[in-house]
């Protein structure tokens, strides 16, 4: 007895996921296919720079590092203070054993003002603070440029992420249109007898899971472009995709080890730890002179005019000027001394291997990206003749399987291996792109014109 057709898999297919496929998912794709109209890697670089709020924040970091310059000077220039006052006496007097008594009242104020100025002559932590701000001022600055570069890099990572979920929504839907026609002639066969009901099921239990991939994919697109859009701030963009004739290059110099060299020599991170350790040595410098002892030139000047006072009624106006130098030594202060400068050696010593640490990870980190680079194209190469030989494939499976040769799960095999194919090709080149980038922001060198390069692989027809 002949089983019954299953149901089809249209008849099937819930009313949303028939609205996504007319009216979202064209949306969605929207980017790929009018690429003319899309924002490229650069405009959405430059979005970047007036909207991410985390590279907002490092400006205002660099901001407020370098008023530690202006502080530190500070301690080395004179200092100046005016004071003022007025004061009101009401005085009662008795004068105790004369007769007659003898007392009365006294009513009279007192006016006083005043400058003073400062000079420090010798103060050895005020000269280590000031050689320490100018370190300060210096990190702030290799810190605001590592954030720029992190910027850039995060800004490729955001773009590539969405062209590659792009990617992999096309060729889910390629596939899962692929499996749709494969599930429609098994269908026709098996309604005239030519097949069993296995390969109906076959075909459906694939289209089902292609589905499902698709919306998976329709998802990632999605989390990607928010994604970008929590570095822009602006809602998400069709972008310009990636030209089909990529031509990858290997990195220059093509040499390991010179990369290495040159990110210990410019790599922002390397160059902030040099910095940070200097701070910390001129710390223990301040430390140490709070030993020392002090030397200021002091010049003072005071009015004074009174009334009175509490024995006569006699009116004053007293000026006076002083100038000197001013010694102070310190002798005792209980231990803190040496215990801040005990503390600051070992703050400098953790300092020195943090940096042995920043060194190592910058080198580990070029090696990555070198290594990235270099297997990326190479898998580039591999992915596109698998390309190649994976459409042949599927072509001489559909002649097999025409002929009696081969199977219906034959033929959904060899379209499922075009597909993943097609995405691993997508996959290795945006990691080729990326691996660029990292490389040259490991070793110190991104620049601007480094994404406008990446920029113009893009294609704008």
């Amino acid at each position: 007895m002949r089983s019954r057709r299953p149901t089809t898999f249209r008849k099937t297919l819930p009313h949303f996921l028939m609205s996504f496929r007319k009216w979202i998912l064209p949306c969605l794709l929207l980017g790929s296919s009018t690429a003319s109209y899309g924002e490229d890697l650069l405009e959405i670089y430059r979005q970047a720079l007036a909207h991410d709020a985390r590279w907002a924040a490092a400006q205002h970091a660099a901001a407020a590092g370098g008023e530690k310059l202006a502080q530190g000077r500070a301690a080395l220039l004179p200092t100046l203070t005016v004071s003022g006052s007025k004061t009101y006496y009401d005085a009662s007097i008795e004068y105790q054993g004369s007769t007659p008594f003898v007392g009365g009242e006294r009513e009279y104020n007192t006016r006083e003002y005043g400058a003073n100025l400062t000079q420090p002559l010798y103060r050895k932590p005020n000269i280590a603070l000031y050689l320490q701000s100018r370190a300060q001022a210096a990190l702030a600055e290799i810190q605001l440029a590592a954030a720029r570069t992190e910027l850039a890099l995060r800004v490729a990572q955001a773009y590539f992420d969405v062209l590659f979920a792009q990617d992999a929504l096309q060729l889910a839907t390629a596939q899962k249109t692929a499996f749709e026609k494969e599930h429609d002639q098994a269908q026709a066969r098996f309604k005239a007898g030519a097949v069993a009901i296995t390969d109906v099921h076959e075909t459906h239990a694939r289209l089902d899971l292609a589905v499902s991939q698709e919306i998976a994919a329709l998802n990632d697109v999605e989390i990607k472009r928010q994604g970008l859009r929590r570095i822009t701030g602006l809602p998400p963009m069709a972008l310009l995709p990636l030209k089909t004739d990529l031509s990858p290059l290997l990195p220059e110099p093509n040499n390991i080890d010179q990369w290495v060299t040159k990110a210990d020599e410019l790599s922002p991170q390397v160059q902030a730890q040099r910095l940070a350790l200097e701070v910390a040595e001129r710390e223990v410098e301040k430390a140490s002179g709070a030993h020392h002892p002090t030397v200021d030139a002091v010049a003072n000047y005071t009015v004074n005019n009174s009334t009175g006072s509490i024995y006569t009624n006699v009116e004053s106006d007293i000026k006076s000027k002083s100038a000197g130098i001013q010694v102070q030594v310190p002798l005792f202060q209980g231990g803190g001394t040496r215990s801040r400068e005990r503390e600051a050696v070992a703050l400098r010593e953790k300092a020195r291997e943090e940096l042995t640490d920043a060194r190592r990870l910058v080198a580990l980190q070029t090696q990555q990206a070198f290594l990235t680079v270099s297997n990326s194209l190479s898998q580039i190469i591999a992915m596109e003749q698998a390309v190649a030989s994976s459409n042949s494939l599927l072509d001489a499976t559909r002649d097999s399987a025409r002929a009696g040769l081969k199977t219906r799960t034959d033929v959904l095999n060899a379209e499922q291996q075009l597909f993943g194919t097609k995405r691993d090709l997508a996959r290795a080149r945006y990691s080729y792109l990326l691996g660029m980038l990292q490389l040259k922001a490991s070793a110190g060198t991104l620049v601007e014109d480094d994404l406008a390069s990446t920029n113009s692989l893009l294609a704008r027809e």
